[in-house]
């Protein structure tokens, strides 16, 4: 996800609020805001949905229209319910929100997928959503307000955790769609005891000293679109180079041998 995106993390519970300062402690990444987030002006709100209807404060919030545009998205695209690792972009022609983004709310779609994990699906989901909406109009959005999202069984600290990490993954990565999201996030997380100890969640990507960027586990590295592109590296460059040297060398030999052979049948004649 572009770097000039601006995340707002918007609760208007204290608990929530001290969890997610605790986990960002690095001021530049978002901006928590104390609020309920239909009170938040941002370019999009992300928002849960189940089976096309917003929940909490944005089913109020928002006009018919808006939430009649995400049920036919909902409808013709994934038969009527969003699975919980994805997410869809609707236009409000309204200047506040401009956009929603709408993520699952739906706690056993898909199967296999625990309410750890579903929290980070849900965040990701969000943000990449944003990001490909950008790829589509650059700029279309600029800052997204996203709440505590994921199943409420998740205790706040562990939420924060998980958020950051799915923050943290786009600050770094640029991934071409949902299946690569997902499988980045599942890598991540996935050998982890549920019962961790404070900090385990929060998962940053290795960096590499020659390009200066973070990877995506290997298992999904070679799907991911990178930001920040990494040369060859300059053995496999000049290894191509000398298999292309040798090819041209080859060549030029057996048409010298061809002629030397030619020349001989002629004077045997």
């Amino acid at each position: 996800m572009d770097a000039r995106v601006e995340v707002l993390l918007t609760d208007p519970v204290g608990e929530m609020v001290a969890a997610w300062e605790t986990a960002f402690a690095d001021p530049h990444r978002v901006r928590i805001v104390q609020s309920s987030p239909v009170d938040v002006k941002a370019d999009a709100w992300a928002i849960t949905a189940r089976r096309g209807v917003p929940d909490g404060p944005w089913d109020a919030a928002l006009p018919d229209t808006v939430t009649d545009a995400l049920r036919e998205q909902l409808r013709t695209r994934f038969g009527g319910s969003l699975p919980a690792d994805h997410a869809v972009t609707v236009p409000t022609k309204h200047a506040n929100p401009r956009f929603v983004v709408a993520v699952s709310s739906t706690p056993t779609h898909p199967q296999g997928v625990d309410d750890v994990l579903r929290v980070a699906l849900a965040s990701a989901a969000a943000l990449q959503a944003v990001h490909m909406q950008n790829a589509l109009a650059p700029g279309s959005i600029k800052t997204i307000a996203l709440p505590r999202l994921g199943v409420p069984a998740v205790p706040p600290g562990r939420r924060a955790e998980l958020m950051w990490t799915a923050v943290e993954l786009f600050r770094q990565a640029e991934l071409p769609d949902f299946k690569v999201m997902r499988l980045a996030l599942t890598e991540l997380l996935a050998d982890i005891p549920r019962d961790a100890p404070p900090g385990a969640f929060m998962k940053r990507f290795d960096v590499q000293a020659r390009a200066m960027k973070s990877t995506i586990p290997d298992g999904t590295a070679a799907q991911a679109q990178r930001r920040v592109k990494a040369t060859i590296p300059d053995r496999s460059a000049a290894l191509a180079q000398r298999r292309s040297k040798e090819t041209v060398q080859e060549r030029a030999a057996a048409r010298a041998q061809r002629r030397r052979r030619d020349g001989d049948d002629e004077s045997d004649g």
